[in-house]
C-alpha cells in the first residue's frame, strides 16, 4: 500500500480525530520537524514538547485562523535560557504560593541553583542542600539572583 503524506518539514499539522488521545489532543497544532524511518516528529505549537507518530495519523492544518494562531506563537518571544548551576531566587508570588501549599516557609532571600532546563520547566534545589530534594517550577517564577 502506497501511502501518500501531503505536508514536509516546517508544515503545521493535527490529529485526524480516530487518533487523537492521551498524548495527542484533538484540535492541537504541530509542527512537523523531521522525517524518521516509519515516523515523523513533529513539536507541540504550545508546550515546545516533542513527539513522534506515524505520518498516516496526521493531516496539514488547513484552517488559516489555526495556521495563523500557530504561527503566532511560534513568533512569541523564546523563554529565558537559564545557565546550569546559575543562582536565582523565587518571586514574591512564587514564594507565597509554595508556602501555602507546602506548608513549609521559603523566604525572599532563599537562593536556589538551577540544575536543568527542560522547555519552560526549570529543575532547581536550594542553595546548599535540602535532603537532596529539589522543586520544578516555571521559567516565570524564577529571578536571577542578585549578589549581596
Amino acid at each position: 500500500m502506497l501511502l501518500t503524506i501531503d505536508f514536509f518539514p516546517g508544515d503545521f499539522v493535527t490529529m485526524k480525530p480516530q487518533f487523537t488521545g492521551a498524548k495527542f489532543k484533538p484540535g492541537q497544532v504541530y509542527r512537523v520537524s523531521k522525517f524518521m524511518q516509519k515516523n515523523v516528529r513533529v513539536m507541540n505549537v504550545d508546550t515546545r514538547a516533542a513527539v513522534s507518530g506515524r505520518p498516516e495519523c496526521f493531516e496539514k492544518v488547513t484552517d488559516p485562523v489555526l495556521l495563523a494562531a500557530a504561527k503566532n506563537k511560534l513568533a512569541e518571544a523564546p523563554t529565558k535560557r537559564w545557565v546550569l548551576g546559575e543562582v536565582c531566587t523565587l518571586t514574591n508570588a512564587t514564594i507565597a504560593r509554595v508556602s501555602q501549599k507546602r506548608g513549609s516557609e521559603i523566604y525572599p532571600t532563599t537562593k536556589f541553583v538551577v540544575l536543568a532546563q527542560k522547555g519552560d520547566t526549570i529543575n532547581v534545589a536550594r542553595l546548599g542542600g535540602d535532603n537532596d530534594r529539589y522543586w520544578r517550577f516555571d521559567v516565570a517564577s524564577l529571578v536571577p539572583a542578585t549578589a549581596s
